[in-house]
């Protein structure tokens, strides 16, 4: 289980990481404000953690990303490649 949740969390956005690390962290602290068992503070933990460990894998419409370094040539491969390839221009 800890490794399926870890490789969940790899795939988490940093922003996403951290509030779910703040949300964990806010309920520990409220559930350790009263007296209740560790057995329900651990099932707690659990129905925090749930939805990060039962979400889908990121999908995407396209296979590659290209960073290119103008919106000439990101307007060039555009055109010359196929549809499912990601053109970003800087």
């Amino acid at each position: 289980m800890l490794e399926k949740l870890k490789e969940t969390i790899e795939r988490l956005s940093e922003k996403d990481a951290k509030t779910w690390l703040y949300l964990t962290m806010l309920r520990l602290e409220q559930l350790s404000k009263i007296d209740i068992p560790k057995e329900e503070m651990l099932e707690e933990i659990k129905h925090i953690l749930y939805p990060i460990d039962h979400q889908p894998p990121p999908q995407t419409d396209y296979d590659t990303v290209h960073i290119v370094g103008s919106e000439s040539t990101a307007g060039s491969l555009r055109v010359g490649l196929e549809r499912n390839h990601k053109i970003i221009g800087v």
